[in-house]
């Protein structure tokens, strides 16, 4: 009997975290796009999710491809992805030369974790432990995912961070005070206890994505707009129209409008002669 209430107890504080999400930078922004929309129809995308030591492994990196291939896809894109085994494995594909003109993708979208901030105190752990996990213990990170969005060129559309800070407090104190508030107070959908943070964050995220790919895409349509016309072959060389006066071979010949009548001449214009001085005889 009492091995099983220890280990009951031991199950209960194992699952008494309560995580807080924090969106910090660029996550707080208000989102204007429908990630539910078609907001990238007919376009072929890139995704490259790049390991780091810190920010994400191998694993969370496949995870996080695969969590934005879905995402493009059900607004009409179609995606490929990309996880190099390293970090800074270089630009994909060779710098994009290696692409063939059919299967070059329009935007190629890159991220790269990283942990900016990591506290873990082993005095709460302590007290945590002492007083039967009343005293909660507070482990707390802040991540940010650095975004960068090129064309079929290389050339550098979007550049952005975005930060996001997670708390996780362990304890029965805690847990149990804030399952009572998510019952009694909170709104549906608000609480603490579970898993709302993963939703919160997913929510946030996910729109600022979509949001960046399609300021890209705008952008990428504005920027072409600016390229000069192509030049038009100069007269007589090939490709370009033929000479004036001469036809095509195996062409009609061009019609001609009958020459203008000539034009009667004229006697030039000469001055009057002067007149005669005053005084002398006509």
């Amino acid at each position: 009997m009492i091995r099983l209430l220890v280990i009951s107890f031991v199950a209960a504080a194992m699952s008494a975290c309560v995580t807080v999400y924090q969106p910090v930078t660029t996550l707080q922004r208000p989102v204007t796009v429908d990630p539910g929309l078609p907001n990238l129809e007919g376009l072929n995308l890139l995704v490259r999710c790049v390991p780091s030591g810190d920010g994400a492994d191998q694993g969370e990196s496949e995870e996080l491809c695969q969590n934005m291939q879905q995402l493009y896809s059900n607004q009409g894109a179609k995606v490929e992805t990309e996880v190099p085994e390293e970090e800074g494995g270089g630009a994909t594909k060779g710098g994009f030369e290696d692409w063939g003109e059919k299967a070059k993708p329009d935007l190629v979208i890159e991220l790269r974790a990283r942990r900016l901030h990591w506290e873990n105190s082993p005095v709460l752990w302590a007290l945590c432990y002492a007083s039967l996990t009343l005293v909660p213990a507070i482990t707390e990170a802040t991540f940010a995912q650095d975004v960068s969005i090129r064309d079929a060129d290389g050339f550098l559309l979007i550049q952005d961070t975005l930060q996001a800070r997670f708390i996780r407090y362990f304890g029965l104190g805690f847990w149990a005070v804030n399952g009572l508030l998510d019952l009694l107070v909170r709104p549906k959908g608000q609480g603490l206890v579970g898993n709302n943070h993963k939703t919160d964050f997913s929510r946030d995220f996910h729109g600022q994505m979509s949001q960046l790919a399609f300021h890209a895409r705008m952008r990428e349509r504005v920027l072409k707009s600016f390229e000069p016309e192509p030049v038009r072959p100069v007269e007589g060389q090939e490709g370009g129209p033929p000479p004036k006066g001469k036809a095509k071979k195996g062409s009609a010949p061009p019609v001609t409008a009958p020459p203008a009548p000539p034009t009667p001449s004229r006697a030039p214009l000469t001055a009057p002669p002067p007149p005669p001085p005053s005084g002398s005889k006509p």
